[in-house]
């Protein structure tokens, strides 16, 4: 029901759409005054007519839920006791409730009766069916179905018949009030407008003697109101039109010799701004070249570096190698770290020849790199300790990008050799975020494992521990930074704050 009123609201709309609107102010004004008193009686009258639709489904919904309550129990006891007399009384009785038309009993055996008019189409009425079961020693037997359904006839009847009366009675009360409104906009305002379009029409003919007089009575209350100001505002534009006028006048001669002598000189720095131009669009040509090359000279810096650094690194994975059985699990960690640490360098030099930005690295990228590289150089098992990377994308300065992949290879490695023993699992977890407006940068790098011995203090880290003292001089020297390790954490989780900057 309540979709059908919003769609008769919508086809009145679009109706009214097709037809050109009046070009008089005061049909206009009536024509939006019937549309909007139309549109809102439409809406109440379509939201009471289905509140009345809803409370008259509700009754007998209510009368359904009777049946159940008082009916039922007896309907029960006549078929169990196979009284069939007092069954057709009762089932005669359900039909004579008000709205309900059909009364329909199908027994355990197939027996059917049924009571009422059973022509309805299915959506002008409700159905409802009950289970019959009776409580024998201890047992429940099933008796049959019993199947009641209300007719919505009258319901459609009642609602359709308020509509019409509705519609009738709005739409008569409607007109008249937009038509009263009508009269007295035409006597207060439209009626003016035509002086108004006389007096503007001798204006645009150059007629500034002739002033603005409009036919109302002259009382005071009436020269106060909008129309009296637009009269009072009209004939005093009138008069300065006609000043300026005659200002122009003795103006204009003096212009034209003005514009004269202007155009001369602009024609003569447009010359040499020509010139300007061509001088200048060949250095901006030259600059380019010049940039371009250094760009080029910048990127084969970069990968020779990145080159010789490989080579290095190389060259301690050979002497790693020819070392081999006589090398003991320390010297080949020293060697490990070294090579990881030329590596993670060596990575900065790889992004930034890839990149076309030479003054900035893509700091996601970057740690991804350099932990897939850890992960092999450590021979990581992934199904025992899983590595994440987490945050926003951060372009840190190219000064910061060296010291501060140092720090995250010397963390990393850490968490690998010394966090998960025993093939314990776990995770290790990298977040960068940036959380302020000047760039600063927060990097966490934790990890779920075993966390640091109790003899060691990461604020003031032993000598022995080379790389947490790698890791502090690189933040608080190199980085200006600062660097906090989570007391109540379960493993080790260290928090860098650096400010993204030269």
């Amino acid at each position: 029901m309540k979709i059908y009123f919003f769609s008769l609201i919508y086809k009145y709309i679009s109706y009214v759409h097709r037809f050109p609107l009046p070009r008089k102010i005061g049909f206009r004004l009536l024509l939006f005054i019937v549309m909007f008193s139309g549109l809102i009686t439409l809406s109440g009258s379509a939201l009471q007519l289905y509140l009345d639709f809803r409370n008259d489904i509700e009754q007998i919904e209510e009368q359904l839920s009777f049946i159940e309550r008082s009916q039922l129990g007896g309907v029960i006891r006549s078929i169990w006791n196979v009284d069939n007399a007092q069954l057709d009384v009762q089932l005669q009785g359900i039909s004579n409730l008000p709205d309900i038309a059909h009364v329909h009993l199908t027994l355990d055996d197939g027996t059917v009766r049924a009571v009422g008019s059973h022509h309805m189409d299915g959506k002008r009425k409700i159905s409802r069916s009950f289970r019959l079961t009776h409580e024998h020693l201890g047992k429940t037997v099933y008796l049959g179905i019993l199947q009641v359904e209300g007719n919505l006839e009258r319901i459609y009847a009642r609602t359709t018949n308020r509509l019409i009366v509705i519609l009738s009675t709005q739409g008569v009360r409607t007109f008249l009030v937009s038509l009263f409104i009508l009269l007295i906009f035409q006597r207060m305002v439209t009626r003016h407008l035509g002086s108004l379009s006389e007096s503007i029409a001798r204006l645009d003919k150059g007629d500034l003697d002739t002033p603005l007089h409009l036919k109302r009575r002259n009382a005071p209350h009436l020269n106060e109101d909008e129309l009296g100001e637009l009269v009072r505002a009209f004939n005093t534009m009138r008069i300065n039109l006609k000043h300026s006028k005659e200002e122009l006048r003795g103006h204009k001669q003096t212009l034209e010799k003005t514009v004269a002598h202007r155009t001369s000189e602009l024609q003569k720095s447009n010359q040499e701004l020509s010139k300007e131009i061509a001088k200048r669009s060949r250095m901006e040509s030259d600059l380019r070249a010049s940039l371009q090359e250094k760009e080029i000279l910048l990127k084969e810096i970069n990968h020779r570096v990145k080159n010789n650094l490989q080579v290095i690194s190389s060259l301690i994975r050979m002497q790693t190698r020819t070392l081999g059985e006589q090398a003991d699990e320390t010297i080949s960690s020293i060697f490990k770290s070294s090579q990881n640490r030329i590596q993670a360098m060596a990575l900065v030099h790889k992004e930034l020849y890839d990149s076309e930005n030479l003054s900035h690295v893509d700091l996601r990228s970057y740690i991804r790199q350099l932990t897939h590289h850890l992960q092999i150089s450590f021979g990581l098992n992934k199904s025992r300790i899983s590595l994440q990377i987490n945050g926003d994308d951060v372009q840190l300065d190219l000064s910061k990008s060296m010291p501060i992949g140092l720090v995250i290879q010397e963390l990393v490695s850490n968490a690998l050799q010394h966090a998960f023993p025993a093939e314990k699992k776990g995770n290790i977890i990298i977040e960068m975020k940036q959380i302020d407006d000047i760039g600063t940068i927060l990097l966490t790098v934790e990890d779920d494992g075993v966390g640091l011995p109790v003899s060691i203090d990461p604020s003031s880290p032993p000598d022995r521990s080379l790389g947490l003292q790698l890791v502090k001089t690189l933040v608080t020297h190199q980085l200006n930074g600062s660097m906090q390790f989570d007391d109540d954490y379960i493993g080790v989780r260290c928090r860098i704050k650096i400010p993204n900057g030269s």
